[in-house]
């Protein structure tokens, strides 16, 4: 987090617990409104559209849980999604008997030059099959390899046959530019905590204003029957400072430049991820640019089959021996990282977790 941010955070921390009662019953929703203003004109909606929820599984939650989903319905998700919102939808699907149908996505179609039309495939074929679907979840950005999903055709193809569009952005809002009043979705959520660089418990939820009506919090307080937005902004006493401290998470960005500091972010991940694949000797393996935002998936060395535990193991060993933080995972019984670019990073990090990498493995 900017040191700006964390200090506008406990100085709002200061004011709720050095005096509550006058905090929430006279600042907080001020406050709240003023942040929301100023969200929305970042990822450009009306501040009536879009709440704060503490992150982006509270939200989809929210939103899955609000649908009155019956068992003549059902809901695609994609196979590379998230773990959370498969177990969320799994939820869903056992208290109202939708089906979950899944829509088979190669995680290595992420290193095609056509990964628009295969998703658009994937997707088309798999309706086909199940005309009964109601929702569609999508990744913005795929938190497993980290890739920009295009998912312009995807989109349009289910709106074309009535079915509404969840998107879910968790690592989208400070990654890539959001415009939330041209989107086709229906619904679209994103982590201020991690790329906006805000305290831990702060996401958006943008929902259309068609479905309003029927999407409720997942906690009903007072507000309730006070319209979308208050009955989000209310939800018990609880801790807003995190929402609050987004006022200064956006001054800082609008101040260096939001393209600024994304373009930096690219252009090093971009950096790293080719160093990487020439000193691993895996240059085969290259995601198109235009699917790298701040991350990008980069394949390790090696042809042993490997494991979750390998996974764990080398990062686990990575932390313990070099301090170096980063994403290992096991994929189609290979390693690969996931890696992370934001301001604070540079070069000679990248560098070291090169030599780090073939230093253990040999």
């Amino acid at each position: 987090k900017t040191v700006s941010t964390q200090s506008t955070w406990g100085t709002f921390q200061n004011h709720l617990e050095s005096n509550p009662c006058w905090f929430n019953n006279s600042q907080v929703i001020p406050l709240l409104v003023h942040a929301t203003q100023c969200l929305s004109c970042f990822v450009n909606c009306c501040p009536k559209d879009i709440v704060f929820v503490s992150n982006a599984t509270c939200g989809t939650n929210t939103v899955l849980k609000s649908l009155q989903f019956t068992e003549s319905d059902s809901i695609l998700l994609l196979s590379i999604g998230y773990g959370a919102v498969s177990k969320t939808a799994q939820r869903v699907s056992h208290t109202t008997k939708a089906k979950i149908v899944i829509a088979d996505v190669d995680f290595k179609a992420i290193f095609r030059s056509n990964m628009d039309d295969y998703l658009l495939e994937r997707v088309s074929n798999t309706l086909d099959q199940h005309p009964e679907v109601k929702l569609v979840v999508l990744d913005v950005i795929n938190s497993c390899t980290g890739a920009i999903l295009p998912l312009d055709k995807v989109i349009k193809l289910c709106k074309s046959k009535d079915i509404l569009v969840f998107l879910d952005g968790a690592h989208a809002i400070g990654q890539i530019p959001i415009d939330l009043e041209t989107t086709e979705a229906d619904f679209y959520v994103s982590n201020c905590h991690k790329w906006l660089c805000t305290p831990k418990g702060c996401a958006f939820l943008w929902v259309s204003p068609k479905h309003q009506h029927k999407i409720y919090p997942l906690v009903t307080s007072h507000p309730h029957g006070l319209g979308f937005w208050s009955e989000f902004m209310w939800q018990g006493t609880s801790d807003h400072t995190p929402f609050l401290s987004v006022l200064s998470a956006l001054n800082f960005w609008t101040t260096v430049g939001a393209d600024r500091i994304m373009k930096y972010n690219t252009d090093l991940v971009l950096w790293a991820a080719d160093y990487l694949r020439k000193t691993w000797n895996t240059m085969e393996w290259s995601v198109p640019p235009e699917l790298v935002g701040s991350m990008c998936l980069v394949k390790l060395p090696g042809t042993k089959e490997q494991t979750e535990q390998s996974a764990k193991d080398l990062h686990d060993e990575l932390w313990s021996s070099r301090r170096i933080e980063c994403l290992i995972l096991c994929l189609g019984g290979s390693l690969w990282v996931r890696l992370s670019a934001h301001i604070y990073n540079e070069k000679a990090e990248y560098q070291a977790l090169g030599e780090a990498v073939l230093n253990i493995m040999n």
